[in-house]
């Protein structure tokens, strides 16, 4: 079997080709005629997921942006779209609408606010524009301004369901960050409850940065922080050397003053206070050595005891650091679960839907049904592939043998020569030659 034997077979049967195709096309021509023409009109909404997440800041990756986008997509042709689009078109009380309704198939037991919604989804369409966050919410009907309309309609009624939604999913979420606080609180009060009694058992005390008192009284004492001064070096010298002054003084008027002169007399009187005073500081810096040693070596003891006091309590210090640590998780866990409260519940009043409308809806002036192109050229293709079909059903009926291959096809039997088939012409000649008068031939003497 060739291609030049399917060709012929197809050109014996062309009469079925020719007859099936223009059927085709008077039938294409025919919707073209009676079909009305569907104009189809186009919203554009921005889908805002390239900005930052308002509550956690964070961006949406490629796998959650397409999840998020298929599942805009999905909503756009959802019940929640079509339904308040109808509503606000005043289809659900339109008497034509009810009318239809009454007249539905009974098998149909849909709600009338479906059915309605159905008829608007089905000439509806939504879809990306490539590269870009921008989705075209589309609509056909029998006219232009209809369409563009319908067009607008529904995009006010998706951004509305995206505001609704996004309302009702914040406080959804700040409800359920709300249930896990008492939770938060009641382990917080039982975490410092159990740090407090930790602590009066064991004696350790630590500070608001969980530092060990008892080790910083020990550095203290490192340092020298807490060392007492017994005696005051400086003002001894001091008085000392007032003495001397005084005296290189009273020696000095001696020489020109009697020894009866009250000038005199005053300022060896005075002499003998601050002698007595030098005295009395001499004295008391020779006693002050020996306290100073006995305050050093009771210094060491006190350093030695601190010492052996923080080793000791070294496992309570750091078991009460982890009561301290644990409390502060919690404490953090309670703040950002509030503050996470507080954002939702204001994303919850707020009309931020994170998707906002471009431009105004546009109708297509040119109808996109029919198109004359399309139609015909679909119609004529679909006519030509059935008349191929049927020619080739009828020659499998009702088979002739018209070549050689025929009859190689139709008979077992081996093919002895073949007459070649001159048609018209074959035929006249033929027909001329009986006509011919038959000339008379010679007889032999």
């Amino acid at each position: 079997m060739s291609v030049a034997w399917l060709v012929s077979l197809l050109w014996a049967r062309k009469l079925i080709v020719l007859t099936a195709t223009v059927a085709s096309l008077l039938g294409g021509l025919a919707v073209m005629v009676v079909a009305p023409p569907r104009y189809l009109a186009t919203a554009r909404v921005v889908l805002e997921f390239v900005k930052p997440d308002p509550i956690t800041g964070r961006y949406l990756s490629n796998a959650q942006a397409q999840t998020y986008v298929q599942s805009q997509l999905q909503r756009t042709m959802d019940y929640q779209v079509a339904v308040p689009a109808a509503e606000a078109l005043g289809w659900l009380d339109n008497p034509d609408m009810l009318a239809a309704y009454a007249g539905r198939s009974p098998g149909d037991r849909r709600p009338y606010q479906i059915w309605v919604a159905d008829r608007i989804l089905a000439t509806m369409s939504v879809r990306m524009l490539p590269g870009s966050n921008i989705m075209s919410i589309g609509y056909r009907s029998d006219s232009p301004e209809q369409s563009r309309i319908v067009a607008d309609v529904l995009r006010q009624a998706y951004i509305e369901s995206a505001v609704t939604e996004r309302r009702s999913s914040a406080m959804e979420q700040a409800d359920a960050i709300a249930n896990q606080i008492p939770k938060l609180q009641e382990k917080l009060a039982d975490l410092e409850k159990q740090s407090n009694e930790y602590s009066k058992e064991t004696g350790v005390i630590l500070t608001r940065n969980a530092k060990d008192l008892d080790d910083l009284r020990l550095q203290r004492m490192v340092s020298g922080d807490d060392a007492v001064v017994l005696a005051d070096g400086p003002r001894a010298n001091e008085a000392a050397m007032e003495l001397a002054v005084i005296e290189a003084e009273i020696a000095a008027e001696a020489r020109v003053l009697g020894p009866n002169n009250p000038r005199l007399q005053q300022m060896q009187a005075q002499r003998d206070l601050i002698r007595v005073r030098v005295e009395a500081e001499r004295a008391a810096a020779s006693s002050s050595a020996g306290a100073l040693a006995a305050e050093g070596r009771a210094r060491d003891q006190r350093m030695d005891l601190q010492k052996a006091k923080v080793l000791d309590q070294s496992d309570k210090v750091l078991q009460l650091r982890l009561y301290h640590d644990e409390i502060d998780r919690y404490r953090k866990a309670l703040s950002e679960r509030q503050s996470a409260i507080a954002a939702l519940r204001q994303l919850g009043t707020s009309t931020a839907a994170g998707v906002s409308p471009i431009g105004a809806p546009e109708a297509d002036p040119e109808p996109v049904f029919p198109k004359p192109a399309l139609v015909l050229g679909g119609s004529g293709g679909l006519g030509f592939l059935l008349g191929c079909f049927l020619g080739l059903l009828a020659e499998l009926v009702h088979r002739r043998v018209r070549s050689a291959h025929d009859l190689r096809l139709a008979a077992s039997s081996p093919m002895l020569g073949e007459v070649p088939f001159g048609g018209r012409r074959l035929r006249l000649r033929a027909q001329s030659a009986k006509l011919r008068p038959a000339r008379a031939e010679p007889v032999p003497a």
